[in-house]
């Protein structure tokens, strides 16, 4: 039954932002910035990889069936559990990671200073771990 949650952020929050990095790898091997596009494919393979990670107790051929009917039926007034705060909560994080090392690494190709690069990519990082944060406070621990 966990999986509605998560799978409504994997498909709302995690696939657009694979489809972004490919996007942008895309239009930089156009640019001819072969090592840019390249480590923007490395991180679309990262961001693909976190998001499939949410669904690690599920099996392959329970992902390949689909949703399954409860899982339809999951109600989203219900308070979420620990564990999928938890879950949603570690992808936020590694996904900023991800983000911030991206928002570095074309700040310094469209030539920013440091000094001006790396707090750009650590206002992504706090951006993304505030939206990890407001998943993870709405549970109620007992």
């Amino acid at each position: 039954m966990a999986g509605g949650r998560l799978g409504r952020f994997e498909q709302r929050v995690m696939a657009p932002l694979a489809v972004l990095f490919l996007v942008l790898a895309v239009a930089y091997f156009v640019q001819k910035a072969w090592l840019v596009g390249g480590l923007l494919v490395f991180g679309w393979f990262l961001i693909a990889a976190l998001g499939q990670s949410l669904n690690k107790r599920k099996s392959f051929a329970r992902l390949a069936q689909g949703r399954t009917p409860e899982e339809k039926v999951v109600s989203f007034q219900m308070e979420p559990t620990v564990e999928e705060t938890n879950q949603i909560g570690g992808a936020c994080v590694r996904t900023a990671l991800v983000v911030c090392g991206a928002v570095i690494l074309l700040s310094f190709h469209h030539g920013l200073r440091v000094y001006i690069a790396i707090p750009l990519g650590l206002v992504a990082f706090y951006l993304l771990i505030l939206v990890g944060g407001a998943v993870s406070m709405k549970v109620k621990r007992k």
